[in-house]
């Protein structure tokens, strides 16, 4: 793979994830995977996801505990998907959760960035995969019947996996 592929490939997972923009954040809880919306700001650069959340909730109890965590996100409609495995923790650094405050955080959070429940999440992604079945129904269909006549596996789109 070249570096330029590399490159365009990693572009193209980032934005993946900022167009469809919420997506599951997933983390352990006594043994089992548990797994939440979340509206994220990516950050590709660091190669972290930012999210606001309450100090005092599970998901910052169970990052305390366990701080592997997957992302997970889906466009069904336009066939696109994203998987983000790594690691996150809470910050309640304040400089970024005011960078990352808005009208909907306004919402969510009555006490406004300054809160003592106020904090984020940083998930650091350290591999990650994306799909882009973004090709028609109709070419879906004719690939799969190919497919089935052949030992070949249908071409739906892109999938890449990389390591970040």
């Amino acid at each position: 793979m070249t570096e330029n592929s590399e490159t365009a490939a990693r572009d193209k997972l980032w934005h993946l994830v900022e167009e469809i923009g919420t997506g599951m954040l997933v983390t352990e809880d006594e043994g089992l995977l548990r797994g939440r919306p979340m509206t994220v700001t990516a950050r590709p650069e660091l190669n972290e996801l930012h999210m606001l959340t309450r100090r005092s909730s599970h998901k910052a109890k169970e990052l305390a505990e366990e701080a592997h965590a997957s992302m997970v996100f889906a466009d069904r409609e336009k066939g696109e998907y994203v998987s983000l495995s790594g690691a996150a923790r809470i910050s309640q650094d304040r400089e970024e959760i005011r960078a990352l405050w808005g009208p909907y955080a306004d919402a969510w959070f009555d006490e406004g960035p300054e809160g003592d429940d106020v904090a984020m999440v940083r998930f650091r992604a350290l591999r990650a995969e994306y799909w882009d079945t973004t090709t028609s129904v109709l070419k879906q269909a004719w690939q799969i019947a190919l497919a089935a006549r052949s030992d070949e596996t249908p071409q739906l789109g892109e999938q890449r996996k990389l390591k970040l």
